[in-house]
């Protein structure tokens, strides 16, 4: 009776340790399958700021911006640029590069407000912005090759910001303004045109009207108008000469 005793509570002991060493492994997630839980991360962003605000960039120019990010632990402070929500920007809005530098395009945009925002890599959620006004910029004129020339003579007309329709004028007698139409300019720096017959010496000067924008009008350049040299005979040499006869007994007489 004792040892029969003694058995039975061997057996409860055993199945009491192999119920506790499974309750053990359950709660431990081992041999069960489960994936250990992934810490929080440990930073926070808390703002990113663009600056400057509020800034006016004349087309085919550029602006520098920044972004400072804030937050609390350790975080990278990069950011990814985009304008009006594409990622560094197009040829229509302007571009942007990693550091921030703003490039215009060659013609104001339609509506002329952009929006240039910094997205902080290390949490997409969080992000500033700022507003651009793209103005067009109006032609300059910095040189004319050559300064002097004569009429139907071609001349290179060297600047920035050609963007459009261009029409160069030259002083004309009577202080008139003669016309000198070039057609679309876009993009180029060297202009190419022939002096007008009745110019003068004077101020040149150059109107480009982008397309669907206002006509601009460039500074002034001093250029001098050389005159047609015209070689005209002498009357009293460009008649023919008339020989007379003369007596042989008397001289002649001149």
């Amino acid at each position: 009776m004792q040892s029969g005793h003694v058995f039975s509570r061997f057996v409860v002991k055993k199945y009491t340790l192999l119920f506790l060493v499974s309750a053990s492994m359950a709660v431990c997630g081992c041999g069960g399958g489960q994936e250990a839980s992934v810490p929080a991360p440990s930073f926070t962003i808390t703002t990113v700021t663009v600056s400057p605000q509020g800034m006016s960039v004349l087309t085919d120019h550029t602006q520098q911006f920044s972004a400072s990010v804030q937050g609390t632990g350790a975080f990278s402070s990069s950011v990814r640029w985009s304008v009006n929500g594409s990622i560094g920007g197009n040829n229509v809005l302007g571009v942007i590069d990693a550091t921030g530098l703003y490039t215009a395009p060659n013609n104001s945009p339609s509506p002329n407000t952009v929006t240039i925002a910094a997205t902080s890599v290390a949490d997409a959620t969080k992000l500033g912005s700022t507003t651009v006004t793209v103005t067009q910029a109006g032609p300059v004129i910095t040189q004319i090759v050559p300064s002097s020339a004569r009429a139907g003579d071609q001349i290179q007309i060297l600047g920035s910001d050609f963007a459009g329709t261009s029409t160069v004028y030259f002083p004309g007698p009577g202080g008139i303004q003669l016309a000198v139409f070039l057609g679309n300019t876009v993009g180029q720096s060297q202009l190419q045109c022939t002096v007008p017959l009745s110019s003068v010496s004077g101020p040149v000067f150059l109107q480009t009207q982008p397309p669907g924008g206002q006509l601009l009008t460039s500074n002034s350049i001093a250029f001098t108008r050389i005159p047609h040299l015209r070689i005209r005979a002498n009357r009293r040499h460009s008649r023919p000469l008339r020989l007379r006869r003369c007596c042989r007994r008397q001289p002649c007489s001149r």
